[in-house]
């Protein structure tokens, strides 16, 4: 009954950690959404809004989604199926 009660735990830990995978990831999905609209409007309107810090922030953002799809995904390889996000991540890995 022990091993049980570890394995039980063990999987309620694993779906805490990819609850939290999932909602960073789409936390800072939504800030690199607005950050590239944010650069598009403004290549429209003929600024030169995209300098480097901006890429930077663009590649950071994109490094973080990376991660923490990569965390939901080793965890969820632990639980033994597979989980939304996983194919949802790799759908929407194409950022603009």
């Amino acid at each position: 009954i022990d091993m049980d009660a570890n394995a039980g735990q063990k999987d309620e830990t694993l779906r805490k950690i990819i609850d939290m995978c999932e909602e960073k990831y789409r936390y800072y999905r939504q800030i690199l959404d607005d950050l590239v609209d944010e650069v598009l409007d403004s290549e429209e309107e003929g600024d030169d809004f995209c300098v480097p810090s901006e890429e930077r922030r663009i590649i950071f953002l994109r490094g973080k989604l990376q991660a923490f799809a990569e965390c939901a995904a080793e965890c969820d390889k632990m639980l033994g199926h597979s989980d939304s996000m996983l194919s949802e991540v790799s759908q929407s890995e194409d950022v603009r």
